[in-house]
């Protein structure tokens, strides 16, 4: 790491740290400020993508129930969306209600489901897709070429134990309520 680049990051590491131990003090629990990294590193990389979502006038959920079509080999239902994206069926038909207004989706009756609609992209719709695709993997090849492959392996190795871990039981995962709280912690 060059020299001006450690500074920087020891001027972001002081803060930081002057923040935890302010909160803390000594109680720190182990292994803590790694998990705050880890849910700094995910908002700050959610937040990447949703600026370039919003520079087309998106979302970030809404670039991902594009991708998902655009990766889908056929048309797909608001549940299927759902369910690979974990968002709300609500949250998904929402989405794709503008996404049809700006005229990057269509609906059909399912063929399988009568109450359910399948969801495809219009030609429109396809070749915004296939321009954030190309400069998602434009981005994400700069990013392995930072990060190195196995770096990345380790990584997504790690992350799959941590959503192993809260699919196993999310209730059970959940050690700690406020008192008379009954909602699902997940």
């Amino acid at each position: 790491m060059g020299r001006k680049k450690a500074g920087a990051q020891a001027e972001v590491e002081a803060p930081r740290n002057e923040i935890l131990q302010a909160l803390y003090g000594d109680n720190l629990p182990a292994g803590y400020e790694a998990t705050v990294e880890l849910t700094r590193a995910m908002l700050k990389t959610t937040a990447l993508y949703d600026r370039f979502a919003k520079r087309h006038a998106l979302n970030v959920n809404s670039l991902m129930v594009l991708m998902v079509l655009h990766y889908s080999d056929g048309p797909r239902n608001q549940r299927f969306i759902s369910e690979a994206l974990s968002l709300p069926k609500q949250t998904v038909g929402s989405i794709s209600l503008k996404l049809k207004e700006a005229g990057h989706l269509a609906e059909s009756p399912s063929a399988e489901d009568a109450r359910a609609k399948d969801i495809t992209l219009t030609e429109e719709g396809e070749r915004f897709a296939a321009e954030g695709r190309r400069l998602r993997d434009e981005h994400m090849d700069a990013v392995m070429e930072h990060v190195g492959i196995e770096d990345m392996r380790h990584l997504v190795r790690i992350l799959r134990k941590v959503v192993e871990f809260h699919e196993l039981d999310p209730e059970a995962t959940c050690k700690s309520r406020a008192e008379g709280d009954e909602a699902p912690c997940a």
